[in-house]
């Protein structure tokens, strides 16, 4: 799928640091998914929409974006990917020193 493929050029792209190439490739991978109803290329997409938005200093909207992800995960029995979301999920709630709501994950 094409959907697939921007993901993994998102991630390639984010590996070399550049950021916004990255960010443009899971926005449109998101669009195909949301287009086709792909809800595992959603939940992907979502997911590292999140992380960069992490490393951009955006945690409350990377929240939003790891949240997404986790919904349709869980929805969908997608037990790796959940595991991944709440990791990042805690990690956010970490580093915003929301001990508590990190450990309730």
């Amino acid at each position: 799928m094409i959907s697939v493929s921007l993901d993994n050029l998102g991630v390639v792209y984010r590996r070399l640091d550049n950021i916004e190439r990255a960010l443009e490739c899971h926005l449109e991978s998101l669009d195909i998914s949301r287009t086709t109803r792909h809800q595992k290329g959603l939940a992907i997409s979502f997911n590292d929409i999140g992380r960069i938005k992490k490393e951009l200093g955006a945690s409350d909207e990377a929240l939003q974006y790891f949240v997404k992800a986790l919904d349709i995960n869980e929805r969908a029995g997608y037990k790796q990917f959940t595991v991944d979301n709440h990791i990042n999920i805690g990690d956010v709630h970490f580093e915003k020193e929301n001990f508590e709501r990190a450990l309730q994950l």
